[in-house]
C-alpha cells in the first residue's frame, strides 16, 4: 500500500529499512498524539477545558467575575465579552453567549438566574461640590442638581431603583446628562456636569477630581446576577457553575421546626 520496502529479509533477521525506520518513529509520534487527544477530550467531557463565552456589564468585571475566574482551572478557555444587561440577555437567550453577569433581579423567560452580589449606591460628586467634604449626603442634599444617569433602555431596573428611591422620600430628580456606563458617569462627574449614584465598586475608577460619599439612606442597587439557559447547559458551564457556587455560596434555607406530637388521651 505505501510502495516502499520497510523490511529487509536475511536468512538471520529482518531488519527495518531506512523507509521502515522513518514510519516507526512518526507511528510512535502519532500513538502519543492520539494519547494526548484521548487526555484533552478526557478534560472537555468533565468541563476542566474547552471553551466558555461569557458576557458581563462593566461593573462586574471590577468585582464579582475576577474572583470567580481566579480559580477556574487554566485549562478552561474563556472569553469574556462586555456589554449592557439587555444586549447580554439577548446573547445568552439566542445561544451567542452560554452566561452573562447582568443587572437583573428576575430570570427572562427561558433563562435561569442566580443573585451573586446586592451592592449599595454611592454618591460621586466633583471635587468642588458644595458637599464634597461630606461624610454621608442625602437625596434631599442632592436632588437639585443634576443627576447623570444611564439611559433606561441600557439598565432599565437601574434607573427605576434610583427613580423609586428618590419618590419614595417625596423626591423629584433632576435628569442631567445621559452616560451608557458607570466610567461614562464619572467623566461626566469630572467635567462638573453633575453628580452620579453608581455602584460601591466605582471607587476602583479613582478618578482624578472625583469624590465619593455614602448616601444617609441606603440604596441598593438591582442585584448582580448570573444568567444561563439550562437547555444549552455544557460541562464547561457546570464547571462554571461549580465554582460560582464556591465564591457565592447560596445561603442555606433553614429547616422548619418540627411540629409538637399531639398528646394521645
Amino acid at each position: 500500500m505505501l510502495g516502499i520496502a520497510l523490511f529487509e529479509r536475511t536468512r538471520r533477521q529482518v531488519m527495518l529499512t531506512s523507509a521502515g525506520r522513518t514510519l516507526q518513529a512518526e507511528t510512535v509520534k502519532l500513538l502519543a498524539h492520539a494519547e494526548r487527544v484521548n487526555e484533552v477530550m478526557t478534560d472537555v467531557r468533565s468541563g476542566r477545558s474547552g471553551q466558555l463565552f461569557l458576557g458581563c456589564v462593566p461593573t462586574g468585571l471590577f468585582s464579582a467575575l475576577p474572583a470567580i475566574l481566579d480559580s477556574l482551572p487554566n485549562t478552561l478557555e474563556v472569553r469574556v465579552t462586555e456589554a449592557h444587561t439587555s444586549d447580554i440577555i439577548a446573547a445568552v437567550t439566542d445561544g451567542s453567549l452560554d452566561a452573562g453577569l447582568v443587572w437583573e433581579e428576575r430570570a427572562p423567560r427561558q433563562l435561569s438566574i442566580r443573585a451573586l452580589e446586592h451592592i449599595s449606591f454611592i454618591a460621586a460628586l466633583h471635587h468642588s461640590h458644595r458637599l464634597a467634604a461630606r461624610k454621608r449626603v442625602s437625596l434631599a442634599e442632592l436632588v437639585a442638581d443634576p443627576v447623570i444617569l444611564p439611559p433606561r433602555g441600557v439598565t432599565p431596573h437601574q434607573f427605576d431603583r434610583i427613580n423609586a428611591a428618590f419618590r419614595s422620600e417625596g423626591l423629584t430628580p433632576r435628569l442631567g446628562q445621559e452616560a451608557s456606563s458607570v466610567a461614562a458617569q464619572l467623566g461626566f462627574v469630572a467635567c462638573g456636569l453633575g453628580y452620579a449614584l453608581v455602584p460601591v465598586h466605582a471607587r476602583q475608577f479613582a478618578i482624578r477630581g472625583i469624590v465619593f460619599i455614602p448616601l444617609r439612606a441606603p440604596v441598593e442597587s438591582v442585584p448582580l446576577s448570573l444568567i444561563w439557559n439550562q437547555r444549552r447547559e455544557s460541562m464547561q458551564m457546570a464547571a462554571f457553575l461549580k465554582q460560582v457556587d464556591a465564591v457565592f455560596p447560596q445561603p442555606q434555607r433553614r429547616a422548619r421546626d418540627p411540629q409538637p406530637k399531639k398528646l394521645s388521651r
